[in-house]
């Protein structure tokens, strides 16, 4: 067997790891966080940290399936990679922590086995790359137990109403429609603004997201176009475009397939004199026509990220290396999720003891992308804590900024 199927196995056969740090850090003093109190934070010699990612160890064969995984079970996997080489990283900082790696699909011991178990009520903190009924099971499990549970990939909040130990480090829908009305309102206060989307119920939530939003003033909502299923009418839309004035277009189409397709029409009318300038939905970083540089002429693109992997950067290019070394391959975003998920929660640890939420807003801790951790309040109560930074990132001609 040559190393690169060795490193494999070893992937594979590992559920647990013990990583020895040390410390040296002073209790931090009680505080009162938005009505609820956590208590005295408690330092420990040793911190224990749970991973839930699919691994679907369980349902292929090993042996057989050692250089073409199946593409199912890649996403968890990567998490775990990249949680992995966190670990390292940190390992040698000399802090003292236990990682504990569950696969959230096997068979025997998933998510409800973990429960019945007992298995999840000594950690300090479980980091989730799941979804679903299981995102709501843990939520609930870490208020009741209080364990700080964080919510690395998926956006959904679990339908979580008073949950103080729940943290979504993936902004919900509404917090990347907040950020993008802001940028237009900044940037564009004299232009002419429209708001197209379709049918769809999520799409209307985003609509009303950007139109009812309470952190951007708006003296007048943009212009609303419903656009067809067969695709936005270019002689319907056209009226509504001005030639004196810069154009925004927000495109609240969810699916990225359908978002290229209209993209390509309004591509047609930035040709016909218009100055158009389209902001998008976070999904559209599915949108791989984006990089090709004569897919979009004449065209600004623009949507909000979470994470950004500049590939020129020390921190990106460190990841993407020490990928390459274990898995021969090139990093995916899933696998700086993992890392970064696990840097994060280890730091605030460290640095706090646990429950670190009273120092959410003094997180220096992380490798590649800022975080803004963030109380959500209703109704003066505390529901749970999102991260609210986001970056813009643009697309002209094929080329990528951010800011």
């Amino acid at each position: 067997m040559n190393n690169m199927n060795k490193k494999l196995v070893f992937l594979f056969v590992l559920f647990c790891l013990n990583i020895t740090w040390l410390h040296a850090q002073p209790i931090v003093e009680n505080e009162n966080n938005n009505g609820y109190d956590f208590g005295v934070p408690v330092k420990k010699d040793r911190y224990k940290i749970a991973i839930l990612t699919p691994l679907y160890l369980d349902s292929f064969d090993l042996e057989k399936n050692l250089i073409n995984l199946p593409s199912y079970a890649t996403p968890g996997i990567d998490f775990y990679q990249g949680a992995m080489i966190a670990a390292d990283t940190l390992n040698k900082a000399d802090t003292k922590i236990t990682i504990y790696v569950f696969d959230s699909k096997s068979k025997y011991l998933n998510i409800n086995t973990l429960l019945a178990t007992d298995k999840l009520s000594s950690m300090d903190c479980i980091i989730g790359n799941i979804g679903g009924s299981e995102l709501k099971t843990i939520a609930e499990f870490a208020n009741k137990n209080k364990i700080n549970f964080i919510s690395a990939v998926s956006p959904s909040d679990a339908d979580q109403k008073n949950n103080p130990f729940f943290t979504l480090l993936n902004p919900k829908l509404n917090t990347h429609v907040e950020r993008m009305h802001k940028k237009i309102q900044l940037s564009y206060a004299s232009a002419n603004i429209i708001y197209a989307h379709r049918t769809a119920s999520n799409e209307i939530n985003a609509y009303q997201y950007y139109i009812n939003d309470p952190y951007t003033q708006s003296t007048v909502n943009p212009t609303e176009y419903i656009v067809p299923k067969e695709g936005i009418d270019e002689s319907k839309l056209a009226p509504l475009l001005d030639k004196t004035k810069t154009n925004i277009i927000v495109l609240g189409i969810l699916d990225a397939k359908t978002a290229y397709n209209n993209l390509k029409i309004i591509t047609k009318l930035a040709s016909d004199g218009y100055v158009i300038k389209v902001y998008g939905m976070p999904t559209w970083e599915n949108i791989k026509a984006l990089k090709v540089e004569k897919e979009f002429p004449n065209l600004e693109i623009f949507y909000t990220s979470s994470l950004i992997v500049d590939k020129v950067t020390t921190p990106s290019i460190y990841v993407q290396n020490k990928y390459r070394q274990q898995m021969g391959s090139t990093a995916s975003e899933i696998v700086y999720k993992g890392f970064e998920a696990t840097y994060l929660v280890a730091n605030l640890l460290q640095q706090f003891g646990t429950p670190f939420n009273q120092k959410f807003n003094e997180n220096g801790f992380t490798f590649i992308t800022p975080y803004r951790l963030m109380p959500v309040i209703d109704d003066f109560k505390l529901k749970y804590f999102e991260n609210k930074f986001l970056y813009i990132v643009k697309y002209k001609n094929g080329l990528m900024t951010y800011e």
